[in-house]
């Protein structure tokens, strides 16, 4: 699938940007990870 090769495209940016940094995006991306849950879970407990 085309969508299926985008995909894989830019995770394998990402990594490769990743590694470069150093990690700052891998941790970036947790935090934005961790605040999409805290603000995901009131909303599907009430």
């Amino acid at each position: 699938m085309h969508v299926a090769k985008t995909v894989e495209r830019f995770w394998g940016v990402s990594t490769c940007m990743e590694r470069r940094m150093g990690g700052a995006l891998a941790r970036s991306k947790g935090i934005l990870a961790g605040a999409w849950k805290s603000l995901g879970k009131p909303k599907n407990n009430g």
